[in-house]
């Protein structure tokens, strides 16, 4: 377990950017949500960048002194925005945000991925005609830093994500189809004709809804790894679970509302363009047809509490490869799980229409009114 990770970097000099012969500004745009205590991790290397325009903080809806100490940082340095927004979402605020940026290109971050050194320069760089273009940045997470309970399932996101990463230098059209938000960049008035409220998928695989989104709006995309910034991903088992949950359900959903791109089954082997998002592909044929039973009632709860008390067991034991298949396994089911709620509630009622972009613009000017 452990081995190096391949470098999606190979063959870039990574963090060399200088500051791009353009005239164009950059605005970085970040929703916070209740994390006043990681907010000085978050903002300080942002303002350490020379090409940054302003730092539009949207607040939403913290009672926990994020406003506070945002409004003081920002009398040290006047390129903060703070916008205290009532509590609303991801979407809205992230929307209320780009609205409420000025510069012509808008680089959304999370405010758990921290800035390398160049991150805002490199955005801006390849925005320079302001063509309809989305640009990915790379976000490792370090696995190795963390405690026991943590570690294990880090890992597996790391695995996943550089797997995605791997996938998107080989076949640059996945990009838009296999979306991994947290650190992209558009051109603002792109961001604003697709429109990141109104997204169906309210949770897991929202950010690949945007970007099928983004497909349909005629966008094109570009994913550059010398664009970093440390993603601080930590979850315990219980979160990890709720993930997996909301994930199964909502690429089920993704398939659902964009049948007329991605199909309406879940794909075990698509063409390069699209994700392969079918549940359990590593697990042995027969395991794998056993899946959706056991992901079921009367079944789940004992499975997944003997796959707990592996998961504890490889904890005790420091067997990093214990815990990791444990929490794998015990993910795919409550992944299987999520993907069966949603086809039984599609089962139940249409699922939602999809909206298109078009359609976003008297809601987003019903909410620019109200802030």
């Amino acid at each position: 377990m452990g081995g190096p990770y391949a470098n999606p970097a190979r063959g870039f000099s990574v963090r060399t950017y200088s500051s791009p012969a353009v005239t164009h500004r950059i605005s970085v745009v970040a929703p916070t949500y209740k994390r006043r205590r990681g907010l000085p991790r978050f903002v300080e290397p942002l303002l350490r960048e020379p090409e940054l325009h302003e730092l539009v903080m949207a607040v939403d809806g913290s009672d926990d002194g994020s406003v506070e100490w945002l409004e003081e940082r920002r009398r040290d340095d006047e390129r903060i925005v703070v916008l205290d927004l009532p509590n609303r979402g991801a979407g809205a605020t992230r929307q209320a945000g780009i609205e409420a940026a000025s510069g012509d290109v808008v680089l959304l971050l999370d405010d758990d991925v921290i800035a390398e050194p160049g991150l805002v320069a490199g955005h801006l760089g390849h925005h320079r005609d302001l063509e309809p273009k989305v640009v990915i940045g790379y976000m490792p997470n370090d696995w190795k830093g963390l405690p026991r309970r943590r570690r294990g399932i880090a890992y597996i996101y790391r695995e996943a994500y550089e797997l995605r990463c791997s996938e998107f230098r080989a076949h640059p059209d996945l990009v838009l189809h296999g979306f991994w938000g947290g650190n992209f960049s558009m051109p603002r008035r792109d961001f604003l004709r697709v429109g990141v409220e109104g997204i169906a998928v309210k949770r897991g695989q929202d950010d690949r809804e945007f970007g099928i989104r983004c497909a349909k709006a005629g966008m094109r995309a570009v994913f550059d790894p010398r664009l970093v910034g440390e993603h601080l991903y930590d979850r315990n088992l219980a979160q990890y679970r709720s993930d997996c949950r909301f994930q199964g359900e909502s690429v089920r959903l993704i398939h659902d509302l964009h049948a007329d791109l991605v199909g309406k089954e879940l794909a075990e082997t698509p063409g390069p363009s699209h994700v392969a998002d079918a549940v359990g592909q590593r697990l042995p044929a027969v395991v794998r047809r056993a899946w959706p039973v056991l992901a079921r009632d009367p079944f789940f709860g004992g499975v997944t509490a003997g796959l707990t008390a592996l998961f504890e067991a490889g904890i005790r034991l420091e067997h990093l490869g214990l815990e990791v298949q444990a929490a794998r396994a015990i993910g795919s089911l409550e992944t299987m799980r999520g993907v069966i709620t949603q086809s039984e509630r599609a089962g139940a009622g249409a699922a939602p229409a999809p909206r298109a972009p078009e359609a976003l613009a008297g809601s987003r000017q019903a909410r620019r009114d109200r802030v």
